[in-house]
């Protein structure tokens, strides 16, 4: 039988002891050593279920536009807040046009001094219009009765020209049977010797007849080609535009330099081109920026469209036009899987940006590629991280 002296109790009560601390400074030095390698062994298993289930991280596209001004000039208002929503269309930023106001106040003035030059001279050619309309109808008037007066002379002219002919032929046929009378003894001399003195005065009569006729004719064509052109006067217009000519060019003139005017105050108005949340307000009013300087900058308040980068060990796993099954990666509640297309697939391996890298000093890269949402209804957050499946 053994015997346990005090000196062997005492042995075995502090061994316990013993056993214990060690195994807590043991603990406390293994307890980093099994976090790290479970972090690396879960890394492990996660890049192993992505690459085998070509599963890969992507972001939605941020869609960013950024507004500057085309010539240096000076902020005058700035009409947003940073992370304000905005419309398209909504007034952003407002440059300072006072010398574009000037310009377009002078301007203004001479179109509005040179339409009333062009009035008062339409006032003026209306006057002279009148009075020159009254001329040509007295004109007018007059021609038309001297026409009237010398057709008149000529009709009768010739009417009595007619009457002189027949009568003309009525005494020839008379002298003619007298002098057939006389010839045989039948007639006396005294007789016929009247009738040719009737007849040759008569034919002179005639011949002097005919002369006026011919006169008188010519007359009235004269009088009516000058009836004709005093008609032509009376009808045609005055000659207005080879005075209103170079006012309208004038004014034309103004009126294009007005359109460049309003076109270059316009463009000190800065207006969002489509909806979205201002993400970046880099003036402020009274800020002297140059040409070409980002005022402000407006992100799409959703996207339909997904960035990735596939490894170098997937880089065949896509094709254009490949379905793909998009998972929400945010935490919280799950959503329903997406679904979408491939819409653009780069031909080469690149680097990707340094968004997509796990550790901030390793490049990665990837074969880039750009899936859009088939659903109307599937809309992500601009940069919202996503779990892409591809099922092809």
């Amino acid at each position: 039988m053994i015997e346990v002296t005090e000196q062997t109790a005492a042995h075995f009560t502090r061994r316990p002891v013993r056993l214990s601390r060690r195994l807590g400074r043991w603990t406390l030095r293994s307890v980093p050593v099994i976090v790290w390698s479970a972090a690396i062994v879960a890394a492990l298993l996660m890049h192993l279920r992505v690459g085998g289930a070509a599963h890969v991280t992507g972001y939605a596209e941020e869609s960013i536009v950024s507004l500057s001004h085309l010539e240096p000039g000076t902020v005058r208002t700035v009409h947003v807040e940073l992370y304000e929503t905005v419309q398209p269309g909504q007034l952003l930023v407002s440059m300072d046009d006072h010398v574009e106001q000037a310009e377009l106040a002078t301007v203004q003035e001479d179109v509005k001094r040179l339409g009333a030059e062009v009035l008062a001279e339409q006032e003026r050619l209306r006057a002279e219009t009148a009075i020159a309309s009254a001329d040509a109808d007295d004109l007018l008037r007059r021609a038309e009765l001297d026409r009237d007066a010398t057709h008149i002379d000529y009709l009768t002219q010739m009417m009595t020209f007619a009457r002189d002919r027949i009568l003309l032929r009525g005494l020839e046929v008379e002298y003619g049977i007298v002098r057939d009378l006389h010839d045989a003894d039948n007639a006396a001399f005294r007789e016929l010797n009247d009738l040719e003195t009737q007849v040759n005065a008569l034919k002179a009569t005639q011949q002097e007849n005919e002369g006026i006729l011919k006169r008188r004719k010519e007359a009235f064509l004269e009088a009516d080609r000058r009836c004709q052109v005093a008609r032509d006067h009376a009808t045609a217009p005055l000659d207005a535009d080879s005075v209103l000519t170079p006012f309208r060019i004038a004014i034309q003139v103004r009126q294009h330099e007005l359109t460049e005017i309003i076109a270059r105050i316009d463009a000190h108005v800065l207006r969002a081109p489509r909806g979205g949340q201002v993400v970046a307000l880099n003036v402020h009013p009274g800020d002297r920026v140059l040409a070409g300087h980002p005022l402000v900058l407006i992100s799409a308040p959703y996207s339909q469209r997904v960035v990735a980068y596939l490894p170098e060990d997937m880089i065949h796993v896509a094709d254009l036009g490949s379905d793909v099954t998009i998972e929400r990666l945010a935490i919280g509640a799950r959503r329903p899987l997406l679904h979408g297309k491939v819409v653009d697939l780069s031909t080469a391996v690149t680097e990707a940006p340094p968004r997509f890298r796990q550790l901030p000093n390793n490049p990665v890269w990837g074969r880039g590629v750009v899936i859009t949402l088939t659903g109307n209804d599937d809309l992500l957050v601009p940069g919202e991280a996503v779990d892409i499946r591809f099922l092809n």
